[in-house]
C-alpha cells in the first residue's frame, strides 16, 4: 500500500506544487492526503470483511460436506468490527504519512516546469526499499507455503502402524 501511495504521490507532484503555489498550507495538504489513504484503507478493510464472511461460509460448507456435519456459526461481532476499524485507521495513517510528507516536500519551480504528463521519472530510495521488502516477504511466503505442502504430503504418506480404514472417531463433551 505504501508503494502504491508513493507512486500516486509522485504522479500528483505537479498538482500539489500548484496547490502550494496558490497558497495552500502544507499541513492542510498532508491532512487531505492522509484522509485519502485512511479512506482507501477503510474500503480495503470493508472488502476484506466481505471476503472473509464469504470465504468462511465456503470453507464451512466444504468441511461439512463429509460424513459428519459440522455445526458452527460464523458471524461478525462488535469486537471483530472494532479491531478491523482500528487496524484500517492505523494502517491508513502509518502507510499514508510518508507519501504525504514526501509529496508536500517538493520544489515548486522544478515541479511546475515539468510537463503535465505526470511523474518526473526519478526513482526514490524509499520506493526501492519498499519493493525489495515486498519481494523478500513474497519469497518468504512462497518458501513457507512450499514447506507446508511438503510437510502435509509427508504426513499423509507416513505409516502410523495401524490401518486407517474404517476407524470411528468421536468426541466426549462433559457438559
Amino acid at each position: 500500500m505504501a508503494a502504491l501511495l508513493l507512486t500516486r504521490a509522485s504522479a500528483r507532484q505537479r498538482e500539489i506544487a500548484v496547490r502550494l503555489a496558490l497558497g495552500a498550507r502544507r499541513g492542510r495538504l498532508i491532512r487531505q492526503l492522509l484522509t485519502e489513504s485512511v479512506l482507501l484503507a477503510c474500503c480495503g478493510g470493508l472488502l476484506g470483511l466481505v471476503i472473509a464472511t464469504w470465504a468462511g461460509r465456503v470453507l464451512l460448507a466444504l468441511l461439512s460436506s463429509g460424513r459428519g456435519k459440522i455445526n458452527l456459526e460464523l458471524h461478525l461481532d462488535i469486537r471483530v468490527l472494532a479491531f478491523t476499524a482500528i487496524v484500517c485507521i492505523v494502517s491508513g495513517i502509518l502507510f499514508g504519512l510518508a507519501p504525504a510528507l514526501r509529496a508536500t516536500r517538493t520544489e515548486l519551480v522544478s515541479s511546475l516546469k515539468q510537463p503535465a504528463s505526470g511523474s518526473s521519472g526519478r526513482r526514490f530510495a524509499t520506493g526501492k526499499i519498499l519493493v525489495a521488502g515486498q519481494v523478500a516477504l513474497c519469497l518468504l511466503l512462497l518458501v513457507s507455503a512450499g514447506l507446508l505442502l511438503r510437510t502435509l504430503n509427508t504426513l499423509q504418506a507416513q505409516d502410523l502402524g495401524f490401518n486407517r480404514q474404517n476407524i470411528l472417531l468421536f468426541t466426549v463433551r462433559p457438559d
